[in-house]
């Protein structure tokens, strides 16, 4: 046996050892499909091929090392830099899936209906072409922790869990599956197939369906949550709908989905539900959802125990409609309602003044942040603040198509209770106090309010936000009931640019590093991919765009 080195191979066995102990990957973590084509088949009774020793002249502290770092940051640097200018210009690519809106089973029920004539030679013919109904749509979609699992629930109440691939397109159509059951029956239900072989595809990696379960028919589903995995390595996804169902689902190892236990507590159209930690810094044992009927649920996560529930009133006792939800990792839960209020809960002191379906208590911090008409229609978390170590960003928009920026400072606040004169207790509570507090304040390096005015045959046109994300320092998007999606500028609240060409339905804006996915194209999923670069353009002939 021959043994070879060649210093390319050493360098790159030094370059890959670098990289597994400090340097992270470059692309994001991706399928391999393999295929015939990979591998190379052998006659075992010829000669052995000769090997080559990638280690053979490999030292641990080498001198080239310093300057192999340096070439991966580099290379980081680079990426890093093109990711920042396209995400400025607004250069991407979009890439996708579609999912079959109609049922295989509804189609199979067309085709046994009316509509069919006997001929004369006793053959069947169609006489017309049955409508088809009951329409599926997707109407949210949320990406798991590693980005790399797309979670989309359906108008119709189903579920499909998707692995995302690089490749340019697919669609999903549904057919008849026939599966048998533990009592010995036959169970025959529509499933979502891929329309074409992805073993056909060799340098991309396919979209695949991993999981798909019916969880509430026929009920659009208005929230989702997914976590991997606890105690038993299977992980949780929690669906809930537009009726106040909510129900918690096991995802194994082997894809196959059981349901766990419904969650009853609300009776109105369920705005959000996420997991937070029950003490700050602590892990994410909790989760909390929020209905449109005003009540607030905060569960056990993995047991299902409802811990609180309460129901939000205004000052005066009214009732108050609450219109969308989300949470810090910190444990800090912003709320925001039909009177333009932007109310705030601390998890660790909302759980120590447990209540079962009487009043909220009083929050750690409210304000009015949108006009009261309308109100809040959407807000998301946007990161940490800059007034002080502790502060956070929270970012709001409103029915009437304004986007608002505000920093969220924590403060201590000490009161005294006496029983008697000689007896004295000390109670600490924090207070969430918001800036700017006053129109004529300005927020420190941040845009306080986004420049949302745009014209439509020559009047202002004021459109509902249905969608908030941000990512970093640097990405704020919003989408709005005309079907665009606009990118802004953090610092300057100017608008960047436009990606038009949605519908109204354009409720989900999942944000990472270098990828966006949305709705609101009917049955389509759309995969904005700002990871490009001008060599990508002109590989497809597009190299006349202006960069």
């Amino acid at each position: 046996m021959s043994m070879m080195t060649t210093p390319l191979s050493s360098l790159l066995v030094t370059t890959l050892m670098l990289c597994s102990q400090s340097v992270h990957s470059f692309l994001p973590p991706r399928a391999t499909t393999f295929t015939r084509k990979h591998f190379i088949q052998r006659d075992t009774d010829g000669p052995a091929p000769e090997e080559f020793n990638d280690f053979g002249d490999f030292v641990p502290g080498d001198a080239t090392t310093p300057s192999v770092v340096q070439e991966l940051q580099q290379l980081r640097d680079e990426k890093s830099a093109q990711l920042a200018q396209n995400w400025q210009q607004g250069n991407w690519k979009v890439r996708g899936f579609s999912l079959d809106p109609y049922s295989a089973i509804d189609d199979n029920h067309h085709h046994q209906d009316d509509g069919l004539d006997k001929s004369d030679d006793g053959t069947t013919t169609s006489s017309t072409t049955p409508e088809k109904t009951n329409k599926a749509i997707i109407s949210k979609i949320i990406l798991s922790d590693d980005d790399g699992v797309a979670v989309i629930g359906r108008s119709d109440g189903s579920v499909c869990l998707i692995e995302l691939g690089t490749e340019y397109w697919t669609k999903f159509d549904s057919k008849l599956t026939a599966t048998e059951t533990s009592n010995s029956t036959v169970k025959v239900e529509s499933q979502l197939v891929r329309q074409e072989d992805p073993q056909e595809l060799v340098s991309e990696s396919p979209f695949i369906v991993t999981a798909q379960f019916m969880a509430h028919e026929g009920v659009e589903l208005t929230a989702l949550l997914v976590v991997a995995g606890h105690e038993n390595n299977d992980d949780m996804v929690v669906t809930a709908t537009a009726s106040g169902q909510m129900t918690a689902w096991s995802v194994d190892d082997d894809n196959r989905v059981i349901p766990l236990r419904n969650l009853e507590a609300h009776s109105q159209t369920i705005v959000g539900i996420k997991a937070v930690p029950q003490k700050e810094g602590g892990s994410t044992d909790l989760m909390v959802s929020a209905s449109m009927d005003g009540s607030i649920a905060l569960w056990d996560l993995w047991t299902g125990d409802l811990v609180v529930k309460c129901q939000m009133e205004q000052e005066d006792g009214e009732h108050v409609e609450i219109t969308c939800l989300d949470a810090t990792k910190d444990g800090v839960v912003f709320l925001g309602l039909s009177t333009g209020h932007v109310v705030a809960y601390l998890v660790p002191e909302m759980v120590q003044a447990a209540s079962m379906g009487n009043a909220c208590p009083v929050p750690n911090g409210r304000f009015m942040a949108h006009q009261a008409e309308g109100g809040i229609t959407s807000l998301c978390c946007g990161g940490d603040g800059n007034l002080a170590p502790s502060s956070s960003i929270l970012i709001t928009g409103g029915a009437d198509g304004s986007v608002k920026q505000w920093e969220i400072l924590p403060r201590s606040s000490v009161s005294s209770t006496s029983s008697n004169d000689d007896d004295h207790k000390k109670t600490t509570t924090t207070l969430l106090e918001h800036w700017p507090r006053l129109a004529t304040q300005r927020m420190p390096k941040r845009a306080h309010v986004f420049c949302t005015r745009h014209y439509v045959g020559g009047d202002e046109a004021q459109d509902s936000i249905t969608a908030l994300a941000s990512h970093g320092d640097n990405k704020i998007l919003s989408a709005s009931a005309d079907g665009t999606v606009r990118a802004w500028s953090p610092t300057t609240g100017k608008e960047l640019y436009v990606m038009a060409g949605f519908s109204s339905s354009l409720t989900s804006l999942c944000l990472n590093q270098d990828v966006l996915v949305t709705n609101g194209m009917d049955q389509f999923v759309c995969v904005h991919d700002f990871d490009v670069n001008q060599a990508d353009f002109e590989r497809d002939g597009l190299e006349s765009i202006d960069w």
